[in-house]
């Protein structure tokens, strides 16, 4: 039996555009996307099943309770399918292609005989510590790490583009992860040409890839308990543009919250930038379009971000909404996140710190805060990687 074991790690989106809608519904999107260190761990085991033996998967996950619901461990699981697809396209000897329009079926349905003649049993163990539906890709990030280590067992001289073309079939968010696995688990020996990296302009629908400046700095992250689905805010930006929304009539359906509806264009350094910029250098640009829709259909999100907001001494923040609720340590004084924003479609509000010590201090106050708030699942220290 071999086996390879990586962390899967969570994203925030520091902008998020809306550009268009293709004749099939997906939303075409700006946005820039960076790693932080909140992450899974991912052990995957493959053995040989021998000439004619059955193929099978097996995952298994250990989900804290802050965590929110379990998710399937069979074929509903995103690992899962991730599995099945790099079984059907590397478990032939000698395999190493990319599948361009067949569709991803569970690995079931490649046995009896295997893959190409040959079995195998693949088992995913993951350990859970990003949240589930909050936002930061836990889920493809979690199939990005088991595509990762099966082609390092079983194609090991495939080029990574062409293992994140792959894992694009499986999700939109997925090739970003495999970047930035790649980038920080080095063991995996991919060097800094192979497309490797933590900080990204994605465009298409989010798996057109540029590298962008990665943003220097530390966030404290808050995840409400709070279930949203990101179809159901796509669709509400759908309403929204057309008016069909209660209390709009479309317009200024990109302005994000207190962020404003300000081009992402020319944010975060662009595509192939080099340096890192500091959080504070990030600017007014960097808009949430999905922020409106999420608060319309779960207003219970901006209550909490007003709420994280004071915590935190954030400039501008609501007193009275941030003081209801959010009880005794409130953030006057101290020194202030340089922005408080939802990352993708919701619920997790991120508080943006430049230094380590006020990022500590911010979380210190804010978990405090929530240590006995059942709308909370959970509050994270992170820091944004490089």
């Amino acid at each position: 039996m071999n086996y390879v074991s990586v962390r899967a790690f969570a994203k925030i989106n520091h902008f998020l555009k809306i550009v268009g809608v293709r004749e099939d519904g997906y939303h075409l999107i700006r946005s820039h996307m960076q790693a932080v260190s909140l992450c899974d761990d991912v052990r995957v085991e493959l053995a040989e099943a021998g000439r004619g033996g059955d193929t099978r998967v097996d995952v298994e996950m250990e989900t804290p309770a802050r965590c929110g619901q379990p998710l399937p461990q069979g074929e509903g699981n995103i690992a899962h399918r991730a599995a099945g697809l790099a079984l059907r396209l590397w478990g032939s000897l000698g395999g190493g292609r990319v599948l361009e329009d067949e569709p991803v079926e569970p690995c079931e349905q490649v046995k009896p005989g295997g893959v190409g003649g040959q079995g195998w049993h693949v088992r995913v163990a993951i350990t859970k510590r990003i949240p589930m539906a909050a936002g930061m890709a836990g889920g493809s990030a979690d199939a990005a790490a088991t595509m990762l280590a099966l082609a390092k067992m079983m194609a090991p001289q495939l080029p990574l583009k062409d293992i994140m073309k792959a894992g694009a079939r499986i999700g939109a968010d997925v090739p970003f992860c495999m970047a930035a696995i790649a980038r920080r688990e080095t063991a995996l020996g991919y060097g800094p040409d192979s497309g490797a990296g933590t900080s990204f302009i994605c465009e298409g629908i989010g798996d057109v890839m540029s590298k962008a400046a990665p943003v220097r700095g530390f966030a404290v992250l808050v995840k409400p308990d709070i279930e949203v689905s990101t179809p159901r805010v796509y669709g509400a930006w759908d309403s929204m543009a057309r008016g069909d929304a209660a209390g709009t009539d479309g317009a200024g359906v990109d302005a994000a919250g207190d962020s404003g509806g300000a081009d992402a264009a020319g944010g975060a350094g662009g595509a192939e930038a080099a340096g890192a910029v500091g959080a504070n250098a990030v600017g007014t640009e960097q808009a949430n379009d999905l922020e409106r829709p999420a608060l319309w259909l779960f207003p219970r999100i901006g209550d909490i971000m007003d709420e994280v907001k004071g915590l935190a001494g954030f400039a501008g923040a609501d007193a009275d909404k941030a003081n209801a609720g959010a009880g005794e340590g409130g953030g006057a004084g101290a020194s202030a996140p340089s922005r408080v924003f939802m990352t993708g479609s919701g619920p997790t509000i991120v508080a943006l710190y430049d230094d380590e010590s006020d990022a500590a201090s911010g979380y210190e106050r804010i978990a405090q805060a929530y240590k006995n708030r059942t709308d909370i699942n959970a509050v994270f220290q992170v820091e944004l990687l490089r």
